[in-house]
C-alpha cells in the first residue's frame, strides 16, 4: 500500500497554469520536462483532515518514484536497514493536467491524478476515488 501511495503521489502532479518557472520558486506549467526527475512523498492529505507525514523505513534513504522521458516510472524503496528492499517499474502518460501510471501486471488498474502545484521542489497531486479525494505532496530529490 505504502509503494502505491508512493507511486500515486509521484505522479499526480499535474493541472497548473501556463506559467513558465521563476527563480522565487513560482509555478511551472504542466509538461513532461518538468515532471522528470526523482520525487519522494512528504505527505497526504485525506478530504478535508489535516496532514498526514510520510514514514519513511530509513531515515537517510527515502522511498521514492524516478520519471523517466521514456515514460518509465521506477519506484524505488529502502527497508529499516536501509538496504534497496523493493522496486517497481511502470508506465506513465500525460494528457493536459493529467498524469496517469500504468501498471505492469496487467491487473491493476492506472492510477490517475489531477497535478494541482509544481514548482522546482515541489509537487502536489489531487486523486479522486469515489467520494473521497487525496492530496499527495511531494518533494524532488
Amino acid at each position: 500500500m505504502k509503494k502505491r501511495f508512493l507511486i500515486l503521489g509521484l505522479l499526480a502532479i499535474f493541472s497548473m497554469g501556463c506559467s513558465s518557472s521563476s527563480d522565487d520558486g513560482g509555478s511551472l506549467a504542466v509538461t513532461e520536462a518538468h515532471l522528470l526527475g526523482k520525487w519522494y512523498l512528504i505527505g497526504v492529505k485525506h478530504n478535508n483532515e489535516p496532514m498526514e507525514n510520510a514514514e519513511h523505513l530509513c531515515s537517510t534513504s527515502k522511498d521514492f518514484n524516478e520519471i523517466f522521458s521514456n515514460h518509465h516510472i521506477i519506484f524505488t524503496g529502502y527497508g529499516s536497514d536501509c538496504q534497496q528492499n523493493d522496486t517497481q517499474d511502470s508506465q506513465w502518460e500525460l494528457d493536459n493536467t493529467t498524469f496517469s501510471i500504468i501498471y505492469s501486471d496487467g491487473f491493476t488498474q492506472p492510477d490517475v491524478y489531477q497535478v494541482q502545484n509544481l514548482t522546482d521542489s515541489q509537487m502536489e497531486m489531487k486523486q479522486t476515488s469515489g467520494s473521497d479525494v487525496y492530496i499527495y505532496y511531494l518533494h524532488r530529490l
